[in-house]
C-alpha cells in the first residue's frame, strides 16, 4: 500500500509498454494508476478530516453543527467503492469518528473505534514496525477506555500484549522501549488500584523497581506519573516509607 512508490513504477512500466506498442498491458497500467489515484485521494481527504477535527479541538471550537457537518463528510467518502479501500483509508476514518465520539462523550463508541483500529494495525505487521508509536498510542487509548468502562480482565490481557509486541515485531528503539514500559505499568498499577488488589500492585511495583531506576529523571512527565502511582501503591498496603520515597 506505498502508493507513491507504486505510481512510480507504473509510470516506468507505462513508459516501456507505449515503447513496445503493447496497448493491453498499457491499458491495464493506467487503469491500474488511476486506481491508485483514487485510493490516494479518498485516504487524503479522511486525513484531513482527522486531523482537521483534532485542531477544532485543541482550538475548542468544536460545535454541534460542525460535528454534524463532519460526520456527514465522512458518511459520505466511507466505505469507498471496491478496489480502493486502503490501510490510511480505515485509519484515519475511525480515527475521526473516535475524536468525534470524544467530543460526544460516547465512550462504548470511542471504545469500538479504538478496537477496530488495533484490527487494522494487527493485520499489518509491517505497518506495526514501520510506525510503532501510532499502534502503542492506540493501545494506550484502548486500554484507557477499557478501565473507563470496567473490562478490567479484558484489560489485563490487553496489557501484557501491549508489553510484549516489541519483542514480536523485533523493535529495538530504547527510548520507545522505555515509553512502553512506563506506560503500560502506569495502567496495571491503577487496574490493580481499581479493582482493590493492593498487594498484587506492590508486588508488580517491587519487580519493576529495578528497571524503572535505569530510566534518567529527564525523561519526561509521564514517568512522574509513574511515580505518584508507585507512590499511592506503597501507600494501598501502610507501607508508608516507600510511599514518602516514590
Amino acid at each position: 500500500e506505498k502508493f507513491s512508490i507504486l505510481l512510480l513504477l507504473i509510470h516506468w512500466e507505462t513508459i516501456l509498454f507505449i515503447n513496445a506498442e503493447d496497448d493491453k498491458n498499457l491499458y491495464k497500467n493506467i487503469q491500474e494508476e488511476l486506481r491508485l489515484l483514487d485510493a490516494l485521494k479518498v485516504q487524503t481527504i479522511l486525513m484531513q478530516i482527522a486531523f482537521d477535527i483534532q485542531i477544532q479541538i485543541d482550538k475548542g471550537t468544536c460545535s454541534d453543527k460542525y460535528i454534524q457537518v463532519r460526520k456527514k463528510d465522512l458518511n459520505k467518502i466511507f466505505p469507498p467503492k471496491a478496489g480502493i479501500n486502503s490501510f490510511w483509508t480505515k485509519y484515519y476514518y475511525y480515527s475521526a469518528l473516535a475524536l468525534i465520539y470524544t467530543i460526544e462523550s460516547n465512550t462504548t463508541e470511542r471504545y469500538r473505534c479504538y478496537k477496530e483500529i488495533k484490527t487494522i494495525m494487527d493485520k499489518a505487521p509491517q505497518f506495526i514496525i514501520d510506525l510503532p508509536a501510532i499502534y502503542h498510542i492506540n493501545y494506550n487509548n484502548l486500554v484507557n477506555i477499557m478501565l473507563f468502562l470496567k473490562k478490567y480482565d479484558e484489560t489485563e490481557g490487553l496489557l501484557k500484549e501491549q508489553r510484549a509486541f516489541l519483542s514480536i515485531h523485533g523493535i529495538k528503539n530504547p527510548t520507545f522501549q522505555s515509553r512502553v514500559f512506563i506506560n503500560t505499568y502506569e495502567s496495571e498499577l491503577y487496574l490493580y488500584y481499581k479493582t482493590g488488589q493492593h498487594e498484587k500492585a506492590a508486588s508488580v511495583a517491587k519487580e519493576m523497581e529495578p528497571e524503572l531506576k535505569k530510566i534518567d529523571l529527564t525523561f519526561g512527565p509521564v514517568l512522574f506519573d509513574l511515580f505518584y502511582f508507585m507512590a499511592i501503591t506503597e501507600l494501598m498496603v501502610k507501607n508508608y516509607k516507600g510511599a514518602t520515597k516514590w
